[in-house]
């Protein structure tokens, strides 16, 4: 029995910022030529996983996304 390896493909674009000095911080990614959110981006804190509540309010922020 063969087992299927997914390789998925390198990432197009790295950048390194420097998170001390901003209050915010977004990424949007639209496919070109239209206002379509093709992708979402999050950075997890300990904060959104200490405890059932604030589990579930980050799950529900995400699930509004789709």
């Amino acid at each position: 029995m063969a087992t299927a390896v997914r390789a998925p493909p390198k990432p197009t674009l790295s950048v390194t910022v420097d998170f001390h000095r901003l209050d915010v911080f977004e990424v949007q990614v639209h496919r070109e030529g239209g206002l379509e959110m093709v992708a979402a981006i999050a950075l997890v804190s300990p904060r959104n996983k200490d405890g059932p509540t604030a589990r579930r309010l980050f799950a529900a922020k995400w699930a509004a996304y789709l």
